[in-house]
Protein backbone atom coordinates (compact mmCIF):
# COMPACT_ATOMS: atom_id res chain seq x y z
CA UNK A 1 0.00 0.00 0.00
CA UNK A 2 3.02 2.31 0.57
CA UNK A 3 4.74 1.94 -2.15
CA UNK A 4 1.69 2.36 -4.36
CA UNK A 5 0.97 5.87 -2.67
CA UNK A 6 4.70 6.99 -2.86
CA UNK A 7 6.06 4.80 -6.02
CA UNK A 8 9.43 4.81 -4.01
CA UNK A 9 10.20 2.35 -1.49
CA UNK A 10 13.44 1.77 0.23
CA UNK A 11 14.78 -1.32 2.53
CA UNK A 12 17.20 0.00 4.49
CA UNK A 13 18.66 -1.38 7.80
CA UNK A 14 17.15 0.06 10.91
CA UNK A 15 20.96 1.77 11.81
CA UNK A 16 20.83 3.41 8.67
CA UNK A 17 21.01 6.87 8.22
CA UNK A 18 17.41 8.17 8.25
CA UNK A 19 17.13 11.89 8.23
CA UNK A 20 16.25 11.76 4.69
CA UNK A 21 13.24 9.74 4.93
CA UNK A 22 9.73 11.62 5.91
CA UNK A 23 8.21 8.07 7.26
CA UNK A 24 10.05 5.01 8.07
CA UNK A 25 7.78 1.99 8.96
CA UNK A 26 9.52 -0.65 10.73
CA UNK A 27 6.86 -3.50 10.42
CA UNK A 28 8.12 -6.15 13.05
CA UNK A 29 11.10 -4.46 14.96
CA UNK A 30 11.31 -7.36 17.65
CA UNK A 31 14.22 -6.77 18.74
CA UNK A 32 15.51 -3.59 19.82
CA UNK A 33 18.58 -2.42 21.78
CA UNK A 34 19.07 0.86 23.42
CA UNK A 35 21.46 2.44 20.83
CA UNK A 36 19.34 1.43 18.08
CA UNK A 37 15.66 3.03 20.03
CA UNK A 38 18.20 6.44 20.56
CA UNK A 39 19.15 6.12 16.71
CA UNK A 40 15.55 6.35 16.18
CA UNK A 41 14.10 8.55 19.06
CA UNK A 42 16.77 11.51 17.01
CA UNK A 43 14.95 10.44 13.81
CA UNK A 44 11.82 11.17 15.24
CA UNK A 45 12.28 14.50 17.22
CA UNK A 46 14.42 16.07 14.39
CA UNK A 47 11.03 15.58 12.21
CA UNK A 48 10.25 11.52 11.09
CA UNK A 49 7.66 9.63 11.36
CA UNK A 50 8.39 6.04 12.89
CA UNK A 51 5.75 3.79 12.42
CA UNK A 52 6.32 0.50 14.53
CA UNK A 53 4.47 -2.85 13.97
CA UNK A 54 3.75 -5.93 16.02
CA UNK A 55 6.10 -7.30 18.30
CA UNK A 56 8.25 -4.52 18.22
CA UNK A 57 10.80 -3.79 20.96
CA UNK A 58 10.43 -6.92 23.13
CA UNK A 59 13.62 -7.83 23.69
CA UNK A 60 16.94 -6.42 23.92
CA UNK A 61 20.64 -7.37 21.81
CA UNK A 62 20.75 -10.16 24.73
CA UNK A 63 16.91 -11.88 23.74
CA UNK A 64 16.24 -10.46 26.79
CA UNK A 65 12.56 -9.07 27.21
CA UNK A 66 12.61 -5.75 28.11
CA UNK A 67 11.10 -4.81 31.40
CA UNK A 68 8.94 -1.07 29.95
CA UNK A 69 6.92 -3.90 27.36
CA UNK A 70 6.64 -2.93 23.99
CA UNK A 71 7.87 -1.28 22.56
CA UNK A 72 10.58 -1.25 24.66
CA UNK A 73 12.91 2.08 25.38
CA UNK A 74 10.48 3.48 23.04
CA UNK A 75 7.70 3.74 25.08
CA UNK A 76 8.86 6.91 27.09
CA UNK A 77 8.19 8.39 23.72
CA UNK A 78 4.71 6.60 22.25
CA UNK A 79 3.41 7.88 25.72
CA UNK A 80 1.81 4.30 25.45
CA UNK A 81 2.44 0.56 26.11
CA UNK A 82 1.31 -2.78 25.61
CA UNK A 83 -0.41 -4.52 28.41
CA UNK A 84 -1.17 -8.26 26.94
CA UNK A 85 -0.52 -9.75 23.65
CA UNK A 86 -1.55 -13.35 22.28
CA UNK A 87 -2.12 -14.74 19.09
CA UNK A 88 -6.02 -14.72 17.51
CA UNK A 89 -8.18 -18.07 16.84
CA UNK A 90 -10.71 -16.20 14.74
CA UNK A 91 -10.70 -12.65 13.02
CA UNK A 92 -11.87 -9.57 15.05
CA UNK A 93 -13.86 -6.51 14.32
CA UNK A 94 -11.49 -3.44 14.70
CA UNK A 95 -12.57 0.14 13.95
CA UNK A 96 -11.77 3.78 14.30
CA UNK A 97 -10.54 6.54 12.24
CA UNK A 98 -9.24 4.35 9.82
CA UNK A 99 -12.51 3.08 8.79
CA UNK A 100 -13.96 -0.30 9.89
CA UNK A 101 -12.15 -3.72 9.44
CA UNK A 102 -10.82 -6.84 10.86
CA UNK A 103 -7.74 -7.98 12.62
CA UNK A 104 -6.01 -11.59 12.23
CA UNK A 105 -3.61 -13.84 13.34
CA UNK A 106 -2.61 -11.59 16.14
CA UNK A 107 -3.45 -8.66 18.28
CA UNK A 108 -2.11 -6.37 21.57
CA UNK A 109 -3.69 -4.41 23.82
CA UNK A 110 -2.54 -1.27 23.88
CA UNK A 111 -2.46 1.50 26.64
CA UNK A 112 -2.29 5.00 26.90
CA UNK A 113 -0.25 6.46 29.38
CA UNK A 114 -0.05 10.01 28.25
CA UNK A 115 -2.88 12.43 27.73
CA UNK A 116 -1.96 13.88 24.86
CA UNK A 117 -1.67 10.09 22.97
CA UNK A 118 -4.11 9.44 20.64
CA UNK A 119 -5.78 5.89 19.87
CA UNK A 120 -6.44 6.15 16.44
CA UNK A 121 -8.51 2.42 16.30
CA UNK A 122 -10.00 0.15 19.02
CA UNK A 123 -10.83 -3.57 19.01
CA UNK A 124 -14.96 -4.38 19.21
CA UNK A 125 -16.47 -6.82 20.89
CA UNK A 126 -14.48 -9.90 20.45
CA UNK A 127 -12.81 -11.96 23.49
CA UNK A 128 -13.24 -9.98 26.61
CA UNK A 129 -9.69 -8.80 27.20
CA UNK A 130 -9.58 -7.06 23.77
CA UNK A 131 -13.19 -5.81 23.92
CA UNK A 132 -12.88 -1.99 23.15
CA UNK A 133 -9.15 -1.59 23.82
CA UNK A 134 -6.80 0.03 21.74
CA UNK A 135 -5.15 -1.61 18.48
CA UNK A 136 -3.30 1.62 17.41
CA UNK A 137 -1.70 4.61 19.26
CA UNK A 138 -0.09 7.61 17.65
CA UNK A 139 1.89 10.03 19.49
CA UNK A 140 3.39 13.95 18.48
CA UNK A 141 7.28 13.08 19.55
CA UNK A 142 9.61 16.07 19.31
CA UNK A 143 9.14 17.77 16.09
CA UNK A 144 8.22 14.33 14.85
CA UNK A 145 5.85 11.72 15.37
CA UNK A 146 5.99 7.58 16.32
CA UNK A 147 2.84 5.48 15.94
CA UNK A 148 2.29 1.96 17.11
CA UNK A 149 0.09 0.11 15.14
CA UNK A 150 -0.41 -3.58 17.36
CA UNK A 151 -2.59 -5.72 15.03
CA UNK A 152 -2.63 -7.65 11.99
CA UNK A 153 -4.78 -5.66 9.44
CA UNK A 154 -6.78 -6.75 6.55
CA UNK A 155 -6.06 -4.80 3.29
CA UNK A 156 -8.80 -1.89 3.28
CA UNK A 157 -7.49 -0.95 6.92
CA UNK A 158 -4.20 -1.25 5.69
CA UNK A 159 -4.82 0.87 2.69
CA UNK A 160 -6.63 3.83 5.01
CA UNK A 161 -3.24 3.43 6.74
CA UNK A 162 -1.22 4.22 4.59
CA UNK A 163 -2.88 7.01 3.18
CA UNK A 164 -2.96 8.29 7.21
CA UNK A 165 0.88 7.79 6.86
CA UNK A 166 1.86 9.62 4.09
CA UNK A 167 -0.86 12.19 4.75
CA UNK A 168 0.86 12.95 8.38
CA UNK A 169 4.09 12.70 6.77
CA UNK A 170 3.66 15.05 4.01
CA UNK A 171 5.48 12.01 1.80
CA UNK A 172 3.89 12.89 -2.25
CA UNK A 173 4.35 10.05 -5.65
CA UNK A 174 8.14 10.55 -6.98
CA UNK A 175 6.90 10.63 -10.44
CA UNK A 176 3.02 11.66 -10.70
CA UNK A 177 -0.56 9.47 -11.41
CA UNK A 178 0.20 6.66 -12.79
CA UNK A 179 -2.06 3.70 -14.31
CA UNK A 180 -2.96 0.63 -12.43
CA UNK A 181 -0.30 -2.06 -13.14
CA UNK A 182 2.62 0.30 -13.92
CA UNK A 183 5.50 0.73 -11.30
CA UNK A 184 7.89 4.32 -10.75
CA UNK A 185 11.31 3.75 -9.56
CA UNK A 186 13.78 6.41 -9.22
CA UNK A 187 17.51 6.71 -9.93
CA UNK A 188 19.38 9.97 -8.64
CA UNK A 189 22.98 10.44 -9.38
CA UNK A 190 25.20 13.74 -9.42
CA UNK A 191 22.71 16.61 -11.01
CA UNK A 192 20.08 14.81 -13.07
CA UNK A 193 17.43 11.97 -11.88
CA UNK A 194 15.98 9.16 -13.80
CA UNK A 195 12.57 7.30 -13.91
CA UNK A 196 11.69 3.83 -15.42
CA UNK A 197 8.33 2.98 -15.87
CA UNK A 198 7.63 -0.85 -15.53
CA UNK A 199 4.28 -2.18 -16.77
CA UNK A 200 3.06 -4.99 -15.17
CA UNK A 201 -0.21 -5.47 -16.85
CA UNK A 202 -1.19 -7.25 -19.42
CA UNK A 203 -2.45 -4.59 -21.37
CA UNK A 204 -0.76 -1.82 -23.17
CA UNK A 205 -1.12 1.69 -20.84
CA UNK A 206 -0.13 5.00 -21.78
CA UNK A 207 1.70 7.32 -18.68
CA UNK A 208 0.87 11.13 -19.01
CA UNK A 209 4.40 12.91 -17.80
CA UNK A 210 4.39 15.61 -15.73
CA UNK A 211 6.29 17.40 -18.36
CA UNK A 212 8.11 16.91 -21.08
CA UNK A 213 11.00 14.71 -20.81
CA UNK A 214 13.62 12.18 -23.14
CA UNK A 215 12.46 9.50 -23.42
CA UNK A 216 15.55 6.75 -23.42
CA UNK A 217 13.89 4.05 -25.95
CA UNK A 218 13.43 6.74 -28.54
CA UNK A 219 16.32 9.14 -27.71
CA UNK A 220 13.70 12.07 -28.37
CA UNK A 221 11.39 14.21 -26.11
CA UNK A 222 8.29 13.21 -25.05
CA UNK A 223 5.10 14.16 -22.66
CA UNK A 224 3.27 10.79 -22.94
Amino acid sequence: ALRQLSQSVDVVSAYAPLEGYKLVAAPSLNVLPKDLADHLLEYVRNGGHLVLGPRSGLKDEFNSLLPQRQPGFLVDALGSRVEQYYALEKDFPVSGAWGNGEASIWAEQLKSQAPDAEVLLKYGTSNGWLDHQPAVITRVYGKGRITYVGAELDDKLMTAAAEWMTQKSGVTPVFGPVPDGVEVSRRVGPGKQVFVLINYSQENRQVHLPRSMKLVLDGKPGDA
